[in-house]
């Protein structure tokens, strides 16, 4: 896949954890409660019903028990009716997830050939994705024949993860288009950002124990103290890739980034880095 990224949402998450460091986390692939019914509960106007006094052997209700009889009477049918005008309500209006959706099929056709107006299509795709999340955000994949991946990413945000679970959830079946939760892991690619680039090949990395999590240090040539941030952000986006999305944020504790000349500790290449993670997390099972 083409990665493009997108520089003006990268500098909005690149302070996003500070215990993380920094993450430029955005990348695009071109890229009610229902009305209740009143609380029927006495007022200082009626009090309490009580119990029926008897008088001439008959059962009788005191004076202050009719008002409060016809109050409950009056009332509930008016909140049954609420309740069903607004159940009838939110059927129509649908949820924020649907309403995406039923937004996504009318602008079908211009979001599988996205590339005739780009800028365009992707303003649109936002806006409406933001209708659910505002950390919501998508990557595509490239065209195979007549078929096109769709991802729906948490940009990284672990807060935005049970919408992005909702709304693939909510996904219809559409004969072109895979939809895919959470950005996956894929062979990691060489990075250019802020200038700066970066071969996949030629990272390195060490794993060891954060907790119940796993520390990574990613050792990446041509990082020094002037270009930290911006290789912070580079060792992010290469293990996004590597890891995937979810286990990144789920998974992985500290994240380091050093210069290859400044440990003696031992390393391997990213491209080991998936199956060691994962003997790693599953051997640090309970």
């Amino acid at each position: 896949m083409i990665r493009i990224l997108e520089t003006k949402q990268v500098g909005r998450l690149l302070a996003r954890k500070a215990a993380r460091l920094v993450s430029p986390r955005s990348l695009h692939l071109v890229d009610g409660a229902p009305v209740s019914a009143p609380q029927l509960r006495p007022t200082a106007r009626y009090p309490t019903c009580r119990a029926p006094t008897q008088r001439n052997g008959a059962s009788q209700g005191t004076s202050d028990t009719a008002p409060y009889v016809r109050r409950i009477a009056m009332r509930f049918p008016i909140a049954l009716i609420l309740m069903i005008l607004s159940l009838f309500t939110e059927t129509a209006r649908g949820t924020p997830e649907q309403d995406f959706w039923n937004w996504f099929e009318k602008n079908e056709a211009a979001l599988f050939d996205f590339e005739k107006d780009e800028e365009a299509v992707f303003d649109r795709l936002t806006t409406a994705m933001h209708r659910v999340h505002p950390n919501i955000t998508f990557e595509f994949g490239p065209k195979h024949g007549d078929q096109r991946e769709f991802v729906i990413s948490a940009d990284g945000i672990k807060e935005a993860f049970p919408k992005v679970i909702s709304l693939h959830a909510a996904a219809p079946k559409l004969p072109r288009w895979t939809f895919i939760r959470f950005r996956p892991r894929r062979e990691p690619m060489d990075i250019t950002y802020n200038g700066v680039s970066a071969r996949a090949r030629e990272i390195q990395f060490s794993l060891e124990a954060d907790g119940e999590k796993a520390g990574i240090t990613l050792f990446i040539p041509g990082h020094s103290a002037e270009n930290h941030k911006t290789m912070t952000g580079i060792a992010f986006l290469m293990l996004d890739q590597a890891l995937g999305e979810f286990d990144v944020e789920t998974k992985v504790g500290l994240i380091e980034v050093a210069s290859p000349d400044t440990s003696r500790s031992t390393k391997k290449p990213l491209k080991e880095l998936p199956k060691a993670f994962d003997d790693f997390t599953f051997n640090a099972k309970p």
